[in-house]
């Protein structure tokens, strides 16, 4: 598989069943990565997931990313804006994914790349944080090497089992003030 044939769109309630799919893939294989369990994600109708794609892709501040390559969705990431006028600065990264059999092409990078780019669009939107498991040092070398940078830890942010995981938090200024600039 390419990267080049790789394509990112905002997932919408027609992928519900192929996200769910691919959401509950990543839960069962990285669960300390996510704060929902497994079992939790495996109750959730069809209904109730494709309730949840269209309600976030038709908000102006919200957005899951699916990527595909051919019709297999292999990679997802959702953003979430800051509610309550004193939040809406900033917004927060989450679920990011890529299946096990693609990583290490470069397609982790492509995925969080275009999160980040169609955060930037949105009009008020200053930084971006997200939060990575300890341990997880890949996609943590990953968001370092995009220009996040740490700015603390949760201690015990996450118990799986009865173990307990950190979570460092990160946070990437977008350097502006007041909307978003592209050139």
């Amino acid at each position: 598989m390419n990267a080049i044939n790789a394509i990112i769109r905002p997932l919408t309630d027609t992928d519900a069943e192929i996200y769910h799919e691919l959401r509950l893939r990543a839960l069962k294989e990285h669960p300390a990565a996510f704060a929902q369990p497994y079992e939790s994600q495996a109750a959730t109708t069809l209904d109730e997931v494709a309730i949840r794609l269209l309600e976030t892709s038709e908000s102006p501040h919200d957005f899951i990313l699916g990527m595909f390559l051919g019709e297999a969705l292999i990679g997802m990431v959702g953003f979430r804006r800051g509610r309550g006028d004193r939040l809406q600065h900033k917004g927060t990264i989450w679920g990011m994914y890529v299946a096990a059999e693609v990583q290490g092409q470069g397609l982790g990078r492509i995925l969080i790349r275009e999160a980040i780019s169609r955060a930037s669009d949105i009009f008020g939107l200053e930084q971006i944080d997200l939060g990575v498991i300890s341990g997880n040092d890949q996609a943590r070398n990953l968001y370092i090497s995009l220009g996040f940078e740490s700015y603390g830890l949760e201690k015990r942010a996450i118990v799986v089992d009865g173990n307990y995981h950190d979570d460092e938090l990160m946070q990437l200024f977008l350097g502006r003030r007041g909307g978003a600039h592209r050139t």
